[in-house]
């Protein structure tokens, strides 16, 4: 049988972390080793995996200094020992098959990745939305659009399962704090082949809490990845994904405006007007967006003070 190295960075989590330690000991594929790396907790994490590893052997912690999640990730690709790896975040709960199908759909279709539904689900285990069904194998040109496009999967790394031959020396940003998962999977997607995509099972519950990196206030954090979108659109070749990478850029544009509409901002904010221009500056920028998102930039270019007043009057 296949070792699978499941790697869960661990920081601050005591009110989830049981929970998602429950959900990978009780996995139906027993062949893993469960990386729990406690990237310097100031709460009862660290101890939390102490008490599953003294539980069950495959439980193996190990404790370092706070460097962020990227360094939490990159010391679990440094220790694994699985055939095949996968991600699994410490407040997400994953079914009992979650190991088992992915590694399985890999196997059957020989590929170098494969990908399951996730289930979004509000901390009161509310389920907010699932995976828009699909069922194919893909090629590295499809997976990458994909990615970019967010329609089936995303371009985070939990998940998904990976062959440990294709990591070659590919390592997280570790100065990225946002979309530091979307670097990392396009420089893997673009060393394979192949991909199999089944997300008509949601295997993956992905826990929506308030204050998550991606729910906070508009920071620096978000204008590197702003820069990383673009940098994505003018280093790929292909003329299709460039196509995918300028939406992926517009978006996130529209996003942080929409987060500084939120907290009040008008067109006399230089990060506001900043993220308009460049929306601005895109020719063409309506292509490939669905009907909505079309209506959002066209206000937003065309008419700002509608646009505002619109949002204002959804969140009041």
């Amino acid at each position: 049988m296949n070792l699978v190295s499941v790697i869960v960075p661990v920081y601050n989590v005591e009110l989830y972390l049981e929970k998602c330690l429950d959900s990978l000991m009780n996995q139906t594929y027993k062949n893993l080793e469960i990386l729990l790396i406690d990237d310097g907790s100031l709460d009862n994490s660290g101890s939390i995996c102490d008490e599953y590893s003294k539980k069950d052997s495959r439980f193996v912690v190990i404790h370092k200094s706070n460097g962020g999640v990227s360094s939490a990730r990159n010391e679990g690709l440094k220790q694994m020992n699985g055939n095949y790896f996968t991600f699994v975040d410490p407040d997400d709960v994953v079914d009992k098959n979650y190991v088992k199908i992915l590694l399985e759909n890999c196997l059957k279709h020989n590929c170098e990745i494969s990908i399951c539904g996730v289930r979004d689900v509000y901390e009161n285990q509310q389920i907010r939305s699932c995976s828009k069904k699909f069922k194919k194998k893909i090629d590295k040109s499809r997976a990458i659009q994909e990615v970019l496009n967010s329609k089936y999967y995303t371009g985070v790394v939990w998940g998904k399962i990976y062959k440990k031959e294709i990591l070659d020396f590919i390592r997280f940003d570790e100065n990225l704090k946002i979309a530091e998962d979307l670097k990392f999977l396009i420089n893997i997607l673009e060393n394979i082949e192949s991909v199999y995509v089944d997300t008509t099972v949601c295997l993956y519950n992905f826990t929506l809490r308030n204050n998550s990196a991606t729910s906070c206030e508009f920071n620096e954090n978000w204008k590197n990845e702003i820069l990383l979108c673009e940098n994505i659109e003018n280093t790929l070749t292909n003329k299709k994904l460039k196509k995918y990478a300028k939406k992926r850029y517009i978006k996130i544009n529209l996003d942080c405006i929409i987060k500084l509409v939120r907290e009040g901002y008008d067109l006399n904010n230089k990060e506001l007007s900043n993220l308009i221009k460049n929306i601005k500056n895109k020719k063409n920028i309506y292509y490939k967006f669905q009907f909505k998102e079309k209506i959002k930039l066209f206000v937003l270019v065309k008419k700002f003070d509608l646009f505002k007043k619109i949002y204002d009057k959804i969140l009041n």
